[in-house]
């Protein structure tokens, strides 16, 4: 058995035993969130479309959340200084979820 058979065995098996189901879609035990419709491909399983709608409308309200609670967010001294350790001066790093932009 191959590494990828391997994956694929160990990801069928959490899908059947990590979760639980509501309304038709699969939730992780662990954190309430819907089973990503990737876990289902990499487990060679077909993915129902409930589960894939539940997925994508968990991201989209997690992303809207992120953003509201981002919408007046200053970087504090600490965020500064890892971004500067990460990047050159003069660079302008970009939050990709707001567009907030921060030049360093």
């Amino acid at each position: 058995m191959d590494w990828r058979e391997k994956e694929a065995e160990r990801n069928r098996k959490n899908i059947e035993n990590e979760t639980y189901e509501l309304a038709g879609v699969k939730y992780w035990k662990t954190n309430d969130s819907p089973v990503p419709y990737w876990v289902y491909d990499e487990a060679g399983i077909p993915c129902p479309e409930i589960q894939r709608i539940a997925h994508d409308r968990d991201v989209s309200l997690s992303i809207a959340e992120y953003r509201e609670q981002m919408e007046n967010h200053v970087p504090s001294d600490e965020e500064l200084n890892e971004m500067r350790a990460a990047f050159e001066p003069g660079v302008t790093v970009v939050d990709v979820l707001t567009g907030k932009k921060v030049t360093l």
